[in-house]
C-alpha cells in the first residue's frame, strides 16, 4: 500500500460498510507525517494516539488506539506508522477523529484529523 504523506493535517477516511475491516482494500492505513515544506520532523516519533469519535456526540468514544495497541510505529526516525486492521463494529453515521503524536523531546502535536463515515451493510446488523 502507498504512504499517505501527512503535511496538511487533514485526511478523510473513505466511507466503511459496518462489519468490514478498517483497511483499504484489504491493506492497512500507512501515513508518514512530514512539516509543512515537506521535510521531516527534527526529532525521531515516540508516540502516536488517535481518537474516533461520533461527529454529533463528541462525548463518546468509538475508538480509541496507539501505538502497540492498534497502530504500528514502523520507522520512527521518518514517522512512517501503520493503523492495524480491525473490525468496523461502530453505529451508522459520521465519525471525528484526530491523531496526536509525542516526538523524542516530548513535544505533542495534532498531525493528523478528519472524518470517516460508515454506512450500513445489508448482511450486518
Amino acid at each position: 500500500m502507498a504512504i499517505e504523506t501527512v503535511t496538511d493535517k487533514k485526511y478523510d477516511f473513505p466511507n466503511f460498510k459496518k462489519g468490514d475491516s478498517f483497511a483499504k482494500g484489504g491493506k492497512v492505513f500507512q501515513f508518514q507525517v512530514t512539516k509543512s515544506d515537506g521535510s521531516e520532523p527534527d526529532s525521531s516519533l515516540s508516540s502516536v494516539r488517535m481518537v474516533f469519535r461520533k461527529s454529533n456526540e463528541l462525548e463518546t468514544v468509538a475508538k480509541d488506539i496507539s501505538n502497540g495497541s492498534g497502530i504500528t510505529i514502523l520507522d520512527a526516525v521518518n514517522w512512517i506508522f501503520e493503523i492495524d486492521i480491525f473490525t468496523i463494529d461502530w453505529d451508522v453515521t459520521t465519525y471525528v477523529y484526530d491523531t496526536e503524536t509525542i516526538d523524542a523531546n516530548g513535544v505533542i502535536d495534532t498531525v493528523l484529523c478528519g472524518q470517516v463515515t460508515i454506512d450500513q451493510d445489508v448482511s450486518y446488523t
